[in-house]
């Protein structure tokens, strides 16, 4: 596998490269003026917060009734990122391994235009969010934070049920969303070309992760999905670890900052284990073939747990012991999902 060499070369000059440089060149908080697209937005408790030209701002005042798709003129503060640390958790350099360029604290907004994709892209999600809203009620948070990714509606209460249970992973949009949506997709233009269906595939989902947001492990499960079927369409042989290698390296060319993400760290660290450790550990338990399909997942993964807890710092693996448990709930949903399209076939 020559493309894991070159992955495990690009962490670790990724490493070096980030290792002591300032996240910014700007030495303290100073006043500045961009404008771009609004292309997301989030209604937080004590403010509102949109992603524009790459940055993150964040409007305390909400003042300005500003949507998606517009395209604004913004002033504020420009917050050192190198000053952001709290405790134990480096926010700036989180911010940077998002993918962003800084944190704007906004003082003042104008619109100057507007952005027609955004547009029906922002158009769309408040449809769906409303239409959600509208026939499920009560249970209409839980179904936009899954489908939508919008968490921020979910009470305290809702948040810390999915804590405690480990199944945080369910309204975290991730690998078993964007497989089920790929099936249902796969499901509904079966009678089309396969050229035809790869590209209608790769279109839809790249306007999903657009409209989701392009997390670390969004963009993982949506290539991680769509170069697999593009093997089969092609009739090539399959291989999990070279497909993760190549997107993992993408990522971290991209942005170095990457592979401090804690996201990144877990839905890649994750995925990995499973790939590789799965078929060993089944060898070494040799389990009955009747009692195969759940107890040889169940003891496959244990090793995503092990490794996950002895990567992250001290003061966090208690938060990823909690994330073990949402491996073992995912497989039980993910071999109810198997087995039902095996006989729904």
């Amino acid at each position: 596998r020559p493309l894991l060499l070159i992955f495990i070369i690009i962490l670790i000059l990724g490493f070096f490269i980030t290792l002591g440089k300032e996240l910014d060149n700007i030495n303290s908080d100073i006043d500045i003026t961009i404008s771009g697209v609004v292309k997301d937005k989030k209604e937080k408790d004590k403010y509102t917060q949109y992603i524009i030209d790459g940055y993150l701002i964040n409007d305390y005042k909400r003042k300005y009734d500003i949507k998606i798709g517009q395209i604004v003129k913004v002033e504020g503060n420009l917050k050192d990122l190198d000053k952001l640390g709290f405790d134990d958790f480096d926010y700036g350099r989180y911010i940077k391994s998002c993918g962003y360029k800084g944190l704007i604290n906004s003082n003042y907004f104008k619109v100057i235009g507007k952005n027609k994709f955004y547009t029906y892209i922002g158009k769309f999600k408040i449809y769906m969010r409303d239409t959600f809203r509208y026939l499920y009620k009560d249970s209409s948070n839980f179904i936009n934070s899954c489908l939508l990714g919008i968490k921020d509606d979910l009470t305290e209460e809702e948040s810390e049920m999915f804590s405690r249970t480990g199944t945080s992973h369910v309204i975290a949009i991730s690998g078993l969303h964007t497989g089920i949506i790929c099936v249902l997709i796969a499901y509904i233009i079966r009678g089309i070309n396969k050229i035809y269906k790869l590209c209608i595939l790769i279109a839809i989902m790249f306007l999903y992760s657009i409209m989701v947001g392009f997390s670390p492990s969004i963009i993982r499960a949506i290539f991680f999905v769509i170069i697999m079927y593009l093997a089969v369409f092609l009739f090539k042989k399959r291989d999990g670890i070279t497909t993760l290698s190549l997107i993992a390296s993408v990522l971290i060319i991209n942005n170095p900052y990457t592979m401090y993400n804690i996201s990144f760290q877990l839905s890649f660290l994750a995925t990995l284990s499973i790939l590789y450790f799965n078929k060993i550990i089944i060898k070494k338990l040799k389990f009955e073939s009747n009692f195969c399909w759940f107890s040889e997942d169940i003891f496959g993964k244990i090793p995503v747990q092990i490794s996950i807890i002895f990567c992250t710092q001290k003061t966090e693996r208690q938060k990823f012991i909690d994330f073990g448990q949402k491996i073992l709930w995912a497989l039980c949903e993910r071999n109810a999902m198997i087995n039902t399209l095996k006989y729904t076939k």
